[in-house]
């Protein structure tokens, strides 16, 4: 009975709050949730924070009282060297990002990114302490030590939730050294049937993701304005 009225209050509250207006310089589509967790999404390359996977995404973690950010990354060549020099716009833009959210009474925030944005978001929260989570969909090992899932993950010390399909077969090889890494802040969990892009599992990622969020925060509060 107490769960109940503390989730009609929950959403009485959210019903009375004015939704904060997005900054002018963050490019990216915002959903404001009720409670104190929020995450920032980065799709993966040449995506939109509006396409299938972060789309859905966004949407199914708002629902679920998260706030949401999702961010429109720069145009990327296919070479590790474009992906590189757009790396210090995408800092900027977690950066600002983490500033709005604290602004607004966020005070749990997690990074969470698909293919080239997981690795964007995995170098991002290696190098900044500031974040409270990392979520890798989709991750790979190779490329430059700056975009290298594995190596980056070595200096990541928040907790980690690492989702991968198996049903590709680089994907599946990735994720299996990745689990060298296992240990009391780094979770592992596959999408069996699951391609890379996830396609047709995103409610099942989604779940996923909530479940880990409730672990690692099962006592976030309402935010209160």
């Amino acid at each position: 009975m107490k769960t109940f009225t503390a989730v009609i209050l929950s959403l009485f509250l959210f019903s009375c709050q004015t939704t904060p207006k997005l900054s002018e310089d963050i490019e990216g589509e915002y959903l404001h949730g009720y409670r104190e967790v929020g995450v920032i999404l980065l799709p993966g390359k040449n995506r939109t924070p509006n396409g299938r996977l972060i789309g859905k995404l966004r949407k199914q973690l708002h629902e679920y009282g998260l706030s949401t950010l999702a961010l429109r990354t720069p145009k990327t060549e296919r070479s590790w060297k474009s992906a590189s020099v757009n790396w210090k716009s995408v800092e900027e833009q977690i950066t600002k990002s983490v500033i709005f959210f604290r602004k607004n009474g966020i005070s749990k925030i997690i990074v969470m990114g698909h293919s080239l944005g997981a690795r964007y978001g995995c170098r991002y929260v290696s190098k900044n302490k500031e974040i409270d989570g990392f979520v890798g969909l989709g991750m790979r090992n190779n490329g430059p030590k700056e975009l290298n899932c594995i190596y980056l993950l070595k200096n990541v010390a928040v907790p980690v939730l690492d989702v991968s399909g198996d049903a590709h077969h680089k994907d599946f090889r990735a994720a299996n050294k990745r689990l060298l890494l296992t240990g009391g802040a780094f979770e592992q969990k596959r999408v069996p049937e699951a391609n890379d892009k996830f396609r047709g599992f995103e409610s099942e990622v989604g779940k996923i993701v909530r479940n880990w969020v409730d672990e690692q925060y099962p006592n976030s509060q309402t935010l209160m304005y």
